[in-house]
């Protein structure tokens, strides 16, 4: 995972193992993946790349059997 797109993958991996067990795999969980996404870019050019490794991170911790990959 590229430090420079995701400078605190620790801290979204909690924010989303704490979403996933308040909502399961329903849509609060998914608006919380969104979050994460607009605060990893901040707007920028790199948000595809950013949805990968987010999506990636969601399919290591069980949540998705096989993460989508933009």
């Amino acid at each position: 995972m590229s430090q420079a797109v995701f400078p605190h993958a620790a801290d979204s991996r909690m924010v989303l193992a704490a979403n996933f067990r308040k909502y399961g795999n329903g849509p609060d969980f998914w608006d919380a993946y969104q979050r994460l996404l607009d605060a990893a870019t901040g707007g920028r050019e790199v948000k595809a790349q950013a949805a990968n490794e987010l999506a990636l991170l969601a399919q290591e911790m069980g949540i998705l059997k096989a993460a989508q990959l933009l």
